[in-house]
């Protein structure tokens, strides 16, 4: 059932946010009150499931008039996020060579 693979997808993804890496969830063609609506995720992960499905989804009805402005949006937050880890890397590596 596709459903629970996107969940299980999506936990995996909880999993190593939780574990200090960055995520980036993507709605397409799919409302987030949908997934919520799913009844096969233990309450636990339910929760957790939502508040970051809140606060970190981009959702493809946020730009009903254009899918390239859908992949542009998406594009800029994984160029924002690849940014911040050269900037973390190279700053680990300063760090080291002192």
């Amino acid at each position: 059932m596709e459903s629970d693979w996107c969940i299980d997808e999506v936990l995996k993804a909880l999993e190593t946010r939780e574990a200090g890496t960055s995520i980036i969830p993507v709605f397409y063609k799919v409302s987030v009150a949908d997934v919520k609506g799913w009844n096969i995720v233990k309450q636990g992960d339910r929760d957790k499931f939502i508040n970051v499905t809140k606060r970190l989804g981009l959702r493809s009805k946020d730009y009903p008039t254009s899918e390239a402005d859908f992949v542009n949006k998406i594009v800029e937050e994984l160029e924002k996020a690849l940014t911040k880890l050269e900037t973390e890397e190279e700053e680990n590596k300063r760090l080291l060579l002192r």
